[in-house]
């Protein structure tokens, strides 16, 4: 899928397709892909029409591509009004987050992890991490308000009929294979209306102090702006809310060193939630530092982290504190 707009007279184009996974040897029902693409193209439109009112969309089918099938098309504005570069970007990235996953499993760390993934490349090219911190906002605040999901559900419906078809995604690197391809077998739970307790049984919020590497700051007194972090267990997003923190750090009254390798005595809070489709099992779906008690840089590159601040490397320069 193409996207013509308009900034200042200028076309900005970005691509986007609907990938639909086939079994081998096998070709998806004409009906089925037809009912599909007609979905597909309402809940794009409705997405932009949510997010620039009053900016109206004429959709055109540019191709399909063989083995599974990979969706095309050409959206141009009927109204050359301005639309610029970021809000295109929100359409078509609020429209593949859509197809991905439920909205609830969106927040804005885990939309700024898929804008870093190799699916997002195309329309990230040229953008800072702040550009890209934007944009997750943005899109997150989008996917909150579930705007297009009766068509997105349409989708999983109508494939649903279709045997042929094993799996749906979406991406913007027109003719690959996206990274995150929805089963089959999780199609049904894409479209029932009411699902069991609106899926999500339980919510909790647990506290741990622990050892945290900075890999991108992100460096104004914004508690809402992510920074992307690395623990003991992998990278993740995560919001700081310790203004004390923010604001010494970056007044300079206690400045932490721009090196690699810096790490963060932190206490980390991690928000879970447990929903019937996954059995039961707890899934994190936010990320948020509390509260940061000091800093320290590493003692050699590639030391393991520990979860406790006692152990490994030089001592921390803590400031006071009071209870977390």
């Amino acid at each position: 899928m193409v996207i013509s707009c308009f900034d200042n007279g200028a076309d900005i184009l970005q691509s986007l397709s609907l990938y639909l996974d086939l079994n081998e040897g096998e070709l998806a029902d004409l009906e089925v892909v037809a009912r599909i693409s007609l979905s597909w193209v309402a809940a794009i439109k409705e997405i932009g029409e949510h997010v620039a009112p009053g900016f109206e969309f004429e959709v055109k089918f540019e191709s399909g591509s063989k083995g599974s099938l990979s969706l095309n098309g050409v959206i141009q504005s009927i109204k050359r009004i301005p639309f610029d570069g970021v809000t295109v970007r929100v359409v078509i990235v609020t429209s593949i987050l859509f197809i991905l996953k439920e909205t609830t499993a969106w927040g804005i760390g885990s939309v700024l992890d898929w804008l870093n993934s190799e699916d997002a490349a195309p329309i990230t090219i040229g953008l800072t991490d702040h550009d890209k911190q934007d944009l997750a906002e943005r899109v997150a605040k989008e996917l909150a308000s579930k705007t297009g999901q009766p068509n997105v559900r349409l989708i999983f419906k109508e494939a649903e009929k279709d045997q042929a078809i094993k799996g749906i995604g979406s991406t913007t690197d027109v003719g690959k294979r996206p990274q995150i391809v929805v089963p089959r077998e999780t199609f049904s739970e894409r479209y029932i209306e009411e699902r069991i307790a609106a899926s999500v049984l339980e919510t909790r919020s647990p506290r741990k102090r622990m050892d945290v590497v900075i890999i991108r700051p992100f460096l104004k007194p914004d508690i809402k702006k992510s920074w992307r972090f690395q623990s003991f267990t992998g990278e993740f997003s995560a919001t700081v809310k310790d203004l004390e923190f923010l604001e010494d750090a970056l007044s300079g009254n206690d400045p932490i060193p721009l090196r690699e390798g810096i790490i963060l005595d932190v206490l980390l809070e991690v928000k879970e939630q447990r929903e019937a489709k996954n059995n039961g099992a707890w899934e994190q779906i936010e990320f948020s530092v509390i509260k940061v008690y000091g800093h320290k840089s590493p003692v050699t590159q590639g030391d393991l982290l520990s979860a406790s601040p006692s152990q490994n490397g030089k001592p921390y320069n803590n400031k006071p504190s009071g209870k977390p």
